[in-house]
């Protein structure tokens, strides 16, 4: 935890010493509008942890898999639009949010870096919860020390050529390591899965989805003039279109997740 914390927190103590206070708080809007995506993860941690627990304390293995996989595929789903969403439309979501052009055309592009880093640090925590449910936090805490050995340096160097966008981007590189790392070390170490297996290409098929929609309605923007109003309205068409493309493809799960959850509801209230 207090690696977490001081990972989290040291671009802008890095920032803040080396930079004018202006620029670190155009970093601290995009990272406050960035930030937003993990929020999403915690309700299916909440919701997904105990049973993790359980399952490996029953030394229920396949079990536990499954509750891993069905879990990370939920989150994938709905982190991968949000992620490449924003990062695609930075700067139309700090004009519409904030109203000054200045803001937006100084964050935009850390915005856009914090996005993506936030999207792969999502995807990956589940792998993270998965290492705590088994009570294995030692390959955590190596990984943690190793990773605040690197980034802090590179940060510095980062921050001192490049300004806010050098911390932004070695936010990206670090959690894009995160993501092809954790969920890795989780599959060998927990579920005891073949080396040659990259747990990572699960998430990236949502990720490449929704730069595909989403990267069509930027470019229809582009090509119309569109205001960053009229932007983040075809953005939103896309991640319907996103929805309903999985819903599609997968409506008889979902009636059936659904039904369980409205049978687990009425036999609560009876």
């Amino acid at each position: 935890t207090v690696l977490g914390i001081v990972l989290s927190q040291s671009d802008r103590l890095v920032l803040g010493r080396l930079l004018p206070l202006e620029q670190l708080g155009y970093y601290t809007v995009a990272v406050t509008l960035a930030a937003a995506i993990g929020r999403t993860v915690g309700p299916v941690i909440t919701a997904v942890f105990p049973r993790l627990t359980s399952t490996y304390a029953a030394e229920d293995g396949v079990q536990m898999r499954e509750t891993y996989s069905r879990s990370a595929r939920i989150v994938d789903f709905v982190v991968a639009p949000v992620g490449v969403g924003l990062a695609l439309f930075a700067y139309d979501v700090l004009h519409v949010c904030i109203w000054s052009a200045e803001v937006a055309s100084r964050a935009h592009l850390s915005l856009s870096l914090l996005a993506l880093g936030y999207m792969l640090n999502s995807m990956s925590h589940l792998a993270t919860t998965v290492q705590y449910a088994a009570g294995k936090v030692r390959l955590l805490l190596i990984y943690g020390i190793v990773s605040l050995v690197v980034f802090v340096p590179l940060l510095y160097l980062a921050v001192t050529r490049w300004g806010i966008a050098g911390a932004a981007g070695c936010w990206l590189v670090l959690n894009i390591v995160s993501y092809l790392v954790l969920p890795a070390l989780t599959h060998r170490h927990i579920f005891r899965s073949s080396a040659h297996e990259i747990p990572a290409l699960a998430g990236l098929r949502f990720v490449l989805e929704s730069l595909l929609l989403l990267g069509s309605a930027r470019l229809l923007g582009e090509a119309i003039g569109a205001t960053a109003v009229v932007n983040l309205l075809l953005a939103a068409l896309a991640t319907c279109l996103y929805v309903a493309i999985h819903y599609w493809r997968r409506r008889d799960e979902v009636h059936r997740a659904l039904q369980s959850l409205w049978q687990a509801r009425t036999a609560r209230l009876t």
